[in-house]
């Protein structure tokens, strides 16, 4: 698979298959477990951050593509996808970063969130 972050490394596999068998981010935000099937990838600007910045989702919770039996458990008001677009998630879910720190907590790996690369802009000294 042709990944826009390209192929991940040995450390960033592996990262991420230790990742996948925490399970769900956000059923686990709801004191649930469900498998994570797939990897999410951080946006910020319209481009991906990276694999060491992913958090792990079921299909229900990415894609909305519930398993059997997750509509039963969780409430309709969180039965949101990440693809349903940030305004939905941020009304039932903790934000993606807020999530993906609790996966780097869980692997003990370090919270390093990466820099802005904008610049502030110059404030206008008024004397």
């Amino acid at each position: 698979m042709q990944h826009s972050t390209g192929k991940p490394t040995k450390a960033e596999a592996k990262r991420i298959e230790d990742m996948m068998r925490l399970g769900c981010a956000a059923c686990a935000s709801l004191d649930l477990f469900c498998p994570a099937d797939e990897c999410h990838h951080l946006i910020s600007g319209n481009k991906r951050l990276g694999h060491n910045y992913t958090i792990p989702l079921c299909r229900g919770h990415h894609r909305g593509l519930w398993r059997w039996g997750q509509q039963d458990c969780i409430p309709a008001q969180k039965l949101v996808s990440i693809s349903s677009g940030g305004h939905r998630w941020n009304a039932a879910y903790p934000t993606e970063k807020e999530l993906w720190e609790r996966v780097q907590i869980r692997l003990h790996l370090p919270l390093d969130w990466p820099q802005s690369k904008l610049l502030p802009r110059r404030l206008e000294i008024v004397t």
